[in-house]
């Protein structure tokens, strides 16, 4: 699903399953993995990105810390 090639962080849901469409995306930045979700097998049990996913994420200078517990969304 590309999840496992990642190109940036968008800042919200897209489902471009059946039409393409616009979004806005970080390409570098430092970001809270609380209040991000990442591609089936590239999280740990605690949410934070498993080890392959920091690398390719550090490669594209986006930053992971772990922040104050995010609100789910709505």
């Amino acid at each position: 699903d590309g999840s496992q090639v990642p190109q940036g962080v968008l800042t919200e849901d897209v489902d471009a399953t059946d039409e393409e469409k616009k979004a806005v995306i970080y390409l570098t930045g430092q970001f809270n993995y609380n209040a991000m979700q990442f591609g089936e097998g590239y999280a740990n049990e605690d949410g934070s990105p498993t080890r392959e996913m920091e690398d390719k994420l550090r490669n594209l200078s986006i930053f992971m810390e772990k922040g104050t517990k995010a609100h789910p969304r709505t």
